[in-house]
This record gives structure tokens, sequence and C-alpha cells, in this order.
């Protein structure tokens, strides 16, 4: 139970992280595009 919990953690700051990478990496790209 408890190690699933961490699991889940773990799993959903990694989804979080990309996220926010892909992000980032997007809005870099469109400020490029727009200059």
């Amino acid at each position: 139970m408890d190690a699933l919990l961490v699991r889940l953690i773990f799993y959903a700051g990694t989804e979080w992280l990309g996220f926010r990478t892909l992000f980032s990496s997007c809005n870099l790209i469109y400020q490029v595009i727009k200059e």
C-alpha cells in the first residue's frame, strides 16, 4: 500500500516535470518564431 502510494507520487511528479519541460520548450520556440 505504502510502496504503491510512493510509486504513484513519483510517477505523477515525473509526468509533471515532463509537462513543464515540454511547455517551456514550446514557449521558447514560440518566442523565437515571434521575433
